[in-house]
């Protein structure tokens, strides 16, 4: 089974080692066929690099870290 690769933006450094990622998607509603705006927020991993807020970046589902983190920030897009 593949990674999940997805592509964000930085809300809220929590410390050092981690932050806060929003990702947003379109889906596409099935009764009314509108594109509707979906929204999660991840906790990622930062321990190779580092990122701000408001920098969009890239993260990848990894084994869980600690309770709630299973994802590793791989790189910061600008």
């Amino acid at each position: 089974m593949p990674k999940k690769i997805f592509t964000g933006k930085v809300t809220k450094v929590i410390d050092d080692k981690t932050i806060k990622v929003q990702v947003d998607r379109f889906i596409k509603h099935k009764k009314y066929s509108k594109s509707v705006q979906s929204s999660r927020k991840f906790l990622v991993d930062t321990t190779t690099v580092k990122a701000d807020i408001g920098n969009d970046v890239i993260i990848e589902e990894s084994k869980p870290i600690s309770k709630t983190k299973a994802f590793i920030l791989k790189e910061v897009r600008k």
